[in-house]
């Protein structure tokens, strides 16, 4: 059974964000078995031998699936996948390229300007410098944003008409999308989100994130 390790204890304002809901998410929509492997964040479990043998850098999330160990949410969500043949195109195809572009684009082009900005807002806010820093980051993040609005104004999903894993990492990107001006000239990108963020599996996820073990 694959199990998923992943944090509790970390502060309210995360739910969502901490990149374990990724793999959760598309289990939960494939339906297949799982159990999770909760690290205390506030005794930094995450870093603890045991860990850290899952993924070297302690953090989360980190998958095993028998003696077989993975970390990175992107390598993790199309690990499993893969391995349930449903939700992600055949190896080698055009289409799968397509589908890994999206999942590159996500965690590379769209996150780290998105990303800075809720860093600035959140925990950079007092230090020197963040206000330019912060303006940088949201035309970048806006920026981004206006390109993925042009390419979901005729379709649904990110990769095409149908939801796919790339989906799940790319609406986790767009969950730092915290300062409200990100999006405010992105209505394709607003819809694609609600569409989305709206299915039961995601709910499910985002209900488990955090619960911690008991």
């Amino acid at each position: 059974m694959i199990t998923i390790h992943s944090t509790y204890n970390f502060p309210p304002f995360l739910k969502g964000i901490v990149r374990d809901i990724r793999p959760v998410w598309l289990l939960e929509e494939l339906g297949m078995p799982y159990q999770v492997k909760w690290n205390d964040v506030q005794k930094a479990e995450h870093k603890s031998p045991e860990h850290v043998r899952h993924n070297p850098f302690g953090k989360v999330p980190a998958m095993s699936d028998g003696d077989f160990s993975l970390f990175e949410s992107a390598a993790i969500v199309n690990y499993i996948a893969d391995k349930a043949g449903k939700l992600i195109p055949k190896a080698g195809t055009r289409e799968r390229a397509v589908h890994d572009q999206w999942c590159f684009a996500a965690v590379n082009t769209v996150e780290q300007p998105v990303f800075d900005v809720f860093v600035c807002d959140t925990f950079a806010k007092d230090t020197p410098g963040v206000a330019e820093r912060r303006a940088n980051s949201l035309a970048n993040a806006k920026a981004r944003m206006a390109v993925l609005d042009k390419e979901l104004s005729d379709r649904a999903y990110i990769a095409g008409s149908a939801f796919s894993a790339a989906d799940v990492m790319m609406v986790t990107v767009l969950a730092y999308a915290r300062a409200p001006e990100i999006l405010a000239d992105a209505p394709h990108v607003r819809a694609y989100l609600e569409r989305c963020t709206s299915r039961p599996a995601y709910q499910k996820a985002l209900a488990l994130q955090g619960k911690g073990p008991g």
